[in-house]
């Protein structure tokens, strides 16, 4: 969780307490959890219908696509927790600039990179062995 430290920081906190807050912020999985238990404890939902389908729906923003690329720039590596559900088959392009700095052409760069990634996932696989003669 980004900046967690340094907002605990800036207030004279220890850095454990920068981590719970963060954490409090960290929610959209947990209440998508706790919206559908509360359905099973009611009785409204069925614990075997629970499915991918159904904690998509109870995502902050069920209609949105899921993300193709994810692109990171500033030198940093990691989702920070935005969007971890959606993100689960994204391609990520980590770049080492700065925001300020992005320009069109790093855009660009990023689309390069993840255009060869998918072209190399959907090539098929290359042949084991010859069929056998009929």
């Amino acid at each position: 969780m980004d900046g967690n430290g340094r907002w605990a920081k800036a207030r004279g906190l220890p850095r454990s307490e920068g981590h719970r807050a963060g954490a409090d912020r960290l929610t959209e999985l947990a209440d998508a959890a706790a919206a559908i238990a509360a359905k099973v404890a009611r009785g409204a939902l069925k614990p075997e219908a629970v499915d991918e389908a159904l904690v998509v729906a109870h995502l902050y923003q069920p209609a949105a696509p899921d993300v193709d690329l994810f692109l990171r720039p500033s030198g940093e590596q990691r989702t920070s927790n935005f969007l971890v559900w959606q993100l689960a088959f994204a391609e990520m392009v980590f770049m080492d600039v700065l925001w300020p700095d992005f320009d069109r052409g790093h855009l660009w760069q990023a689309v390069e990179t993840y255009a060869a990634r998918r072209l190399r996932r959907s090539e098929p696989p290359a042949p084991t062995a010859a069929a056998p003669a009929r």
